[in-house]
């Protein structure tokens, strides 16, 4: 089974039902047979086929609800997947990404959701992130982070660089990182301001606590005279708009 062919990109895009624009992988729906045709085929995809990318395990999340009633075709499905054969599959997965990331071409979105990323690779996903220059927008949710694992990430991601960063439903401890946080975003350099979103809902964060980490994304714009008033306007219309959500 080893020698099998690593998928070419168009075979990835037909697994994924996506395109160079967006590929949802779904571990718990991709069959074992495709292991590694799918992950030989994996690191020249990051570096080169794909603009944004959602690893995740939605159908087997799907049920985590224990009174909803498995599908017996989800069942099936399931029981036949990567994800459920192939308990450290996680770890041949964030090996890709911690060689493949630095050097992708195309990468803007990084989506890892449902998946807990493996300790021993952690730090260096970490770093990996923190030099892949073309992403603007990582998610991690529904994925469980230490306070020592989170505070890795507001050393090494960069609010003048990243645009985006979504930490939801990772069981992280508002007493713990609230202030760190704040102290992220009050960051103070001559350099531009990218970061546009910093969401942490479903984590026990009060609505004060969001909105006063929406404030301090909104203020740093504002002190950016040079920031026009188009991109000022955006950022107040997203705030506004979270706040209406709360």
């Amino acid at each position: 089974m080893s020698n099998l062919k690593p998928f070419h990109h168009r075979e990835m895009y037909e697994l994924a039902e996506g395109n160079e624009k967006f590929c949802s992988f779904d571990f718990s729906r991709i069959s074992i047979d495709d292991y590694y045709p799918f992950f030989k085929g994996l690191p020249n995809f990051i570096a080169k086929k794909v603009e944004k990318v959602d690893f995740n395990a939605d159908l087997f999340h799907s049920y985590d609800d224990k009174d909803k009633e498995i599908d017996d075709d989800d069942d099936q499905t399931i029981q036949n997947s990567i994800k459920t054969q192939r308990s450290k599959y996680t770890h041949y997965l964030f090996k890709i990404l911690n060689q493949v990331l630095p050097i992708s071409m195309k990468l803007n979105t990084l989506i890892i959701k449902g998946i807990r990323i493996p300790t021993s690779y952690f730090d260096d996903f970490v770093k990996a992130v923190s030099k892949c220059r073309t992403l603007k927008t990582v998610k991690i949710e529904n994925s469980p982070l230490t306070t020592e694992q989170f505070m890795k990430i507001l050393d090494q991601w960069s609010p003048y660089r990243l645009q985006v960063l979504t930490f939801r439903k990772n069981q992280l401890r508002p007493t713990n990182i609230y202030k760190s946080i704040t102290d992220y975003l009050k960051k103070s350099s001559e350099r531009t301001w990218k970061l546009e979103e910093f969401n942490v809902a479903e984590n026990d964060f009060s609505s004060s606590q969001i909105s006063n980490i929406q404030k301090l994304i909104g203020n740093q714009f504002a002190m950016q005279t040079h920031v026009s008033p188009k991109q000022n306007k955006n950022v107040k219309a997203k705030t506004s708009h979270k706040r209406k959500e709360e």
